[in-house]
Formats: C-alpha cells, structure tokens, sequence
C-alpha cells in the first residue's frame, strides 16, 4: 500500500541519518519490494554502499538506475563519480559522456571531461 511504501521509506531515512546504514538499507528493500518502480531508492541503496566504502556496490546500484531511468544524466553521472574514485578513468571518461549526452548544457559534465583528456 501507498501508506508502507512511505514508511519504509521513511525509516530508511531516520535510519541513514543515525548512521545505522543495515536498517535503512534493509527498509529501502522492503519498500522496493512492495514497489519495484521507485528508482530514486536504487540512489539511496547506493549511497549506503558508498558510506561504507563499497564503491563496486555502488556503482552496481547506480548502473541499476541508468537502466531503469535511461533519460536521467544523474545516474550515469554518479557512475563516472565512483569510476573516478576508483581511479578507472576510461569507465569515467565514458559515462560522463553518456551523463552529457543527455544533459549537453551541463557545465559541470564539460569541465570533468576537460579534466580527463589526455
């Protein structure tokens, strides 16, 4: 029901704020299992991975995103984030373009592409 998918969303917030990143994630489970088309949870789901320094994990759920939501430049973006983290500058380089391509007027996207050119 609309009512738990607000809970569970709700809990998975309190949760991630106390920092106890199991419980949120395990909400944010619950809640994509009543509701599996709320792709802005793969975001949340990520970003615990990324707080506890998972960056494979969150590049796997951000990836989820640009599959589920192909028209958003913010997934695609996230990925060149960790890419770059991980010091994997091809995939970075490589989903930056895919982030610019749907978002050409994006500045901040031009200048991390400047950046990495050879």
């Amino acid at each position: 029901s609309i009512e738990m998918i607000q809970v569970y969303e709700k809990l998975g917030q309190i949760y991630f704020e106390m920092k106890d990143y199991k419980r949120a994630e395990e909400n944010y489970w619950q809640l994509l299992r009543l509701s599996p088309f709320q792709h802005h949870i793969y975001k949340k789901i990520a970003d615990i991975y990324y707080l506890r320094r998972d960056l494979d994990s969150a590049i796997k759920y951000n990836l989820r995103g640009v599959v589920l939501s192909p028209n958003d430049y913010t997934w695609p973006w996230s990925v060149a984030l960790l890419y770059y983290e991980k010091g994997n500058l091809k995939m970075a380089r490589q989903y930056a373009q895919k982030a610019l391509d749907l978002a050409p007027e994006n500045q901040m996207i031009k200048n991390f592409l400047l950046q990495l050119k050879d």
